[in-house]
């Protein structure tokens, strides 16, 4: 974004470009930076294909079966055969590279294997060969090392930086970097875990863009039901309504407030999707419907494929006077043991060797007969749909989470659970996800809360911890608590006393938790994610009894619901060396610690806001806009834009509000907390002037040192490495000097609209703040933006003050 004249007057139009991207080619009505587009007056978010189209080295990021493989395997083929039906957007002259796919955790397997010590670009072409040689496609290797060479030649897809074992990492990572420099012509896509890029050490350096996938939206959640439903009827020749009804019933079930969130993930909507098919009902939790559809994958899918033929694997188990336990037995064991192999073993296998299943399985037999093996493994192989082959003699589960899902059921035997746990916990973030479907399925499955209980009294200590790992035991002690439920943690309790376990626990690790927020531990990422986990559990900063305003700081009681006071006096204004002297702010004033959050604004929803026009017609600030202000109301929805995905996290800010939705909350508060506060100080939304004041005792005022960011990306956030908005609080290290926090790296902040009344300056509407998107060389905090009251963009939020500065 380019340096703007000292009045940073705005159009609309402007404001828009300049806070949602840089220009394109001449004439191009395109636009893009860290993840939107704009187009028109429009933005929209850039899409996976377009974000892999404009970058030559770019990692993709998602949760568990968020689609990164899926989405590689869909590009592969698209260049493997040169159909690019749905891929429309893909520049054209890029569709003629060669596409190479390369599986990470297999790369890294070869180098224990190999006792490779360092990596570079040599090792990583080395191991194309080796990967290409044992496939049999040993023909191909001068054609790909053609393409690396040749512009326009090569596609690189390198699959799963997560599953590489932390003792390879470096190697790998030091090969990706220096394969990348070496051929510059190429292109590549590297995928991993949201989870693991979090942490520093496994990120790769800032030439490599990084984009996270976001979850289904309600229109993508109803498109893909509409199409499953569409294939089924297709595949069973049947054309009736039938299917048309059940999907009506699906996408009715998904609007279910339990069911929304997990339905936003593509892995978990498609087994919802494959249990409903089945069922024609849903469960509430991912763990019951990760156990139906390994019921239904290895059990019924037959049945499906085949129609009416005679379920011969359960005829081979009976044959031997085994049953479907026997056989989930095996399958848990094996994927225990894969996965446990996948994390460090040398050996090259990665998947589940079938010679080591087939031998397993012969020993359910009377006569430990092998051939009877091979048939189980051929039938499982051919008619059911929880084992593929991957390649020959090597097989896997359809996504990696079906394997964690049942290594988790393994880890999960009630013999020796809690053991198991702590041994498993010891070796890192690598079996998070394992522990915390473990803990899912004795909740979730087995209907037991007593192990689980006792794995979070493990994780979570009585003291602070002294360093990241201690702090990362607690994070998944919250993020098992979320697993069990806030409130099933205290079922168990006596109830003759007054604090019984599940109660003593929960307070624990929401003490904990804040003090992990505020104490600014772990990298930035990951704190934010601890954050999110804060405000599922029920954020402990923050009243329900008092519509969400703050009730504690850094472990002490808020004295005036977290609005911090600020002392009249005299200030500088503007940037460093721009101002023209002091202004003098003839009153003391208090101004909330935070931007308001969803939480806060949710109460103002909850309690008809949108419905009571007295709060839409207020002369705050702008009586001509009183008109205005009630046909906007007329024509919009009863609450802001994206507000059924922003009550999924209560403790961000919120976001996508007009000026006319932010003042007509001010006017609600101000009713709600008349007499908090001395005789003429009103609710509203702070001046510019007012706003300026308070943001000028940031201790490292973040906006005027934006440019040595690089070094202290706990400061604030800024630029796209982590693509959403954030927790409010979660960077305490930017905070001011009187505890307000959020001044930047958050959203953009409405101000009244009376932008200079103190030194006479004209009418106008004024954002501040530095929204977190915004490119590295920005360090203005403010925009003015002419005659824009009634629309929105998803960057815009606001915060309040307790003033005088309208006092009649």
């Amino acid at each position: 974004m380019d340096e703007m004249d000292d009045a940073k007057k705005l159009t609309l139009m402007d404001f828009v470009r300049d806070t949602g991207g840089e220009l394109g080619e001449p004439g191009s009505s395109s636009y893009r930076r860290f993840g939107k587009l704009v187009e028109g007056e429009k933005t929209r978010p850039m899409t996976a294909l377009e974000a892999v189209s404009v970058g030559r080295t770019v990692v993709l990021l998602g949760d568990p079966g968020s689609g990164k493989s899926t989405f590689i395997n869909r590009l592969c083929l698209a260049f493997a055969r040169g159909i690019w039906t749905g891929l429309d957007n893909f520049p054209k002259p890029d569709r003629l590279r060669l596409p190479v796919l390369l599986i990470l955790r297999d790369f890294a397997n070869w180098i224990s294997r190999e006792n490779v010590t360092e990596g570079d670009a040599a090792l990583l072409r080395e191991y194309l060969v080796h990967d290409l040689e044992r496939r049999n496609l040993g023909f191909a290797v001068n054609l790909v090392e053609g393409a690396l060479e040749r512009e326009t030649g090569a596609m690189v897809f390198l699959d799963g930086l997560d599953e590489v074992p932390p003792e390879q990492r470096k190697i790998v990572l030091a090969a990706v970097r220096a394969f990348v420099d070496r051929y510059d012509s190429a292109r590549l896509l590297l995928t991993c875990r949201v989870v693991t890029y979090e942490r520093p050490e496994w990120q790769l350096p800032a030439q490599f863009r990084s984009h996270r996938l976001a979850p289904f939206d309600r229109a993508k959640i109803d498109q893909f039901v509409t199409v499953w439903y569409e294939e089924i009827g297709r595949r069973t020749n049947d054309a009736s309504d039938r299917y048309q009804q059940l999907a009506a019933a699906l996408k009715e079930a998904l609007r279910r407030s339990d069911l929304v969130e997990l339905a936003s993930n593509p892995l978990l909507l498609t087994v919802m999707s494959l249990v409903h098919t089945q069922d024609k009902v849903l469960p509430d939790h991912r763990v019951v419907l990760y156990e139906r559809a390994v019921e239904i994958l290895l059990w019924r899918w037959e049945s499906q494929k085949h129609g009416n033929e005679p379920a011969r694997l359960q005829q081979l188990l009976q044959a031997a006077g085994r049953n479907s336990s026997d056989l989930r037995k095996v399958l848990r064991e094996q994927a225990f043991k894969a996965h446990q192999q996948a994390m460090g073993s040398k050996d090259s296998i990665t998947g589940i060797d079938a010679a080591s299943l087939e031998n397993a399985l012969a020993r359910l037999h009377s006569q430990k007969r092998l051939d009877w093996a091979e048939q189980v493994v051929d039938l499982m192989r051919q008619r059911t749909g929880l084992l593929v082959e991957r390649e020959p003699g090597v097989f896997a589960f359809p996504h990696r989470t079906f394997q964690e899902y049942l290594a988790a059921t393994q880890v999960a035997l009630p013999s020796h659970y809690a053991e198991q746990v702590r041994k498993l916990v010891a070796q890192g973030d690598y079996w998070r996800e394992v522990i915390l479907l473990s803990v899912g399925y004795w909740v979730h499955v087995l209907e037991m809360l007593d192990m689980p209980r006792l794995v979070v009294r493990d994780l979570c200590p009585d003291e602070e911890p002294t360093g990241d790992a201690g702090w990362r035991r607690v994070r998944l002690a919250a993020e098992a608590l979320l697993e069990i439920g806030v409130h099933r943690l205290t079922d168990m309790d006596d109830p003759d006393e007054e604090i019984g376990l599940g109660e003593r626990l929960k307070r624990s690790v929401l003490r904990l938790l804040t003090a992990l927020v505020e104490g600014g531990h772990l990298p930035a990422a990951e704190r934010v994610h601890v954050g999110e986990v804060l405000g599922k559990l029920g954020d402990p900063r923050f009243d329900p009894g008092r519509f969400y305003l703050p009730c504690r700081f850094r472990g002490k009681p808020e004295e005036r619901l977290g609005f911090v006071k600020i002392p009249a006096g005299q200030f500088f204004m503007g940037e460093e060396g721009d101002h023209p002297g002091p202004l003098t702010m003839p009153y003391d004033y208090w101004i909330a610690r935070y931007p308001v959050t969803v939480a806060q604004f949710g109460a103002f929803v909850d309690d008809g806001g949108y419905r009571d026009t007295r709060w839409w017609g207020t002369d705050v600030s702008a009586p001509v806009l009183t008109d205005a202000a009630r046909e906007w109301l007329d024509l919009r929805k009863p609450c802001p834009r994206y507000w059924e995905s922003q009550r999924l996290h209560p403790n961000r800010p919120v976001m996508g509000v007009c000026w006319f939705e932010a003042m007509a909350y001010c006017a609600w508060l101000d009713a709600k907390l008349r007499g908090e506060f001395p005789a003429g100080y009103r609710v509203m939304l702070p001046t510019e002037v007012e706003w300026e004041m308070a943001a000028q005792d940031v201790k490292v005022y973040p906006l005027s040192n934006i440019g040595n960011l690089e070094d202290d990306q706990n400061r604030v956030k800024y630029g796209s490495e982590i693509a959403e908005l954030s927790p409010v609080g979660t960077y305490p290290a930017g905070a001011t000097q009187s505890g307000l926090m959020d001044m930047a790296g958050g959203v953009w902040e409405w101000t009244s609209g009376k932008a200079d009344y103190l030194s006479g300056g004209d009418f106008g509407c004024v954002v501040q703040g530095r929204s977190w998107h915004l490119v590295e060389k920005d360090k203005s905090s403010a925009l003015h933006i002419d005659d824009y009251y009634g629309d929105s963009t998803v960057f815009c939020g606001f915060r309040v003050v307790v003033s005088l500065a309208f006092d009649s």
